[in-house]
């Protein structure tokens, strides 16, 4: 399957799609022999590639004479000569041998099309965005196209500073990105933050964004992807796991949570104060290590048969102090389901018993 191929360089984007651009020409006409014979030669820059080689690579046969690559070669330099001075002398003649490209050019097509990841790109949901080592986006996949709305802008080419001023509501995100590119180019490793975009309706939406710098086997910088997914669902789930690990923490009632397994996940101070026993004491544990020893089996397996049934429990049962100590209380058990229904966490509460002839038969016994 053949490969789009896609590159930078000296203000020209070169694309064996849609053809060759100059950030201040616009589109530039070039013949189809001719547009393949560039991305031949800025494929391989840096490298002589023979007359032989263009005459297979673009034409597919060698029944044509040098001269047809004379001529692509002279009009190539040419359109490029038009669009910016100077740039004709990229193209090299090798007398004897060929052609070479000495241009510095950024090969996007290696990152988007490898192992077909240009398609997984496209189709992911978070955004996904590869700029060069000047900050100039390259290209964006079609999520960040319908997130930044740059289906009806021109972009590529184009630095954070220049989109956010065109783009007000993006202004603080691409602001950001422009700051910290500096940050991860210099730091040479991948850069994770939380973004904030304010939404017309007053809500706050949150994204995650990884800046991952991209290096040439020199050393020297390449490309900068850059990733971003909403996370503004998870906040919300944090937010909520955290105010009720508060409310759990604070209640005045003593209170156990577990796991779908039974092992204790989450105690709170008032289960402290009661037991004796702290968090690092008791988390990791089931809790048969309260047990009093005054229950038989068959009690427990009662229990666990209406949990099981019904989804709550509640009775009073002895149970043991750190110190050794029995003590009654009035224990009120309830599962917690996931969104399809199974249970998660078992929630068990703790309050005072008032029965005095049980506890005086326990005692005595």
């Amino acid at each position: 399957m053949k490969r789009d191929f896609r590159s930078n360089f000296n203000g020209f984007h070169l694309d064996s799609a849609s053809g060759l651009r100059h950030d201040a020409r616009g589109e530039l006409k070039l013949q189809a022999k001719e547009l393949a014979l560039l991305c031949v030669l800025v494929r391989h820059a840096g490298q002589v590639v023979t007359t032989e080689k263009i005459l297979k690579t673009v034409w597919g046969h060698l029944d044509i004479s040098d001269s047809s690559v004379t001529r692509c070669i002279s009009r190539i330099r040419s359109v490029m000569e038009d669009a910016a001075p100077g740039s004709a002398a990229l193209i090299k003649t090798r007398y004897g041998q060929g052609y070479s490209f000495e241009g510095k050019a950024t090969h996007v097509a290696s990152y988007l099309n490898e192992n077909c990841f240009g398609s997984l790109i496209d189709t992911s949901p978070s955004f996904i965005v590869i700029k060069d080592e000047h900050g100039k986006w390259l290209t964006a996949n079609l999520a960040a196209q319908t997130f930044f709305h740059l289906q009806v802008r021109h972009w590529q080419g184009k630095s954070d500073l220049e989109l956010a001023a065109s783009q007000p509501e993006f202004s603080l995100m691409l602001g950001t990105l422009a700051g910290s590119s500096h940050d991860v180019w210099k730091n040479r490793t991948p850069l994770k933050t939380l973004k904030s975009i304010a939404e017309s309706d007053g809500s706050t939406r949150y994204f995650e964004v990884v800046q991952t710098p991209i290096f040439h086997p020199d050393g020297t910088p390449n490309v900068l992807m850059i990733y971003g997914r909403d996370v503004t669902d998870m906040c919300a789930a944090d937010a909520n796991a955290q105010l009720a690990d508060q409310i759990l923490k604070n209640s005045r009632d003593p209170l156990v949570v577990t796991d779908a397994s039974n092992t204790i996940v989450s105690i709170n101070h008032a289960f402290t104060a009661v037991t004796g026993y702290t968090d690092n004491e008791v988390i990791g544990k089931n809790p048969r290590v309260f047990a009093s020893g005054c229950h038989p089996p068959e009690f427990y397996r009662s229990m666990w048969d209406r949990i099981y049934i019904e989804g709550a429990w509640c009775g009073e049962i002895w149970d043991k102090k750190k110190n050794g100590e029995l003590y009654q209380k009035w224990l009120d058990i309830k599962v917690i389901r996931d969104a399809v229904g199974c249970p998660r966490n078992y929630l068990g509460i703790y309050f005072d018993s008032p029965s005095p002839l049980t506890a005086r038969w326990i005692n005595s016994s």
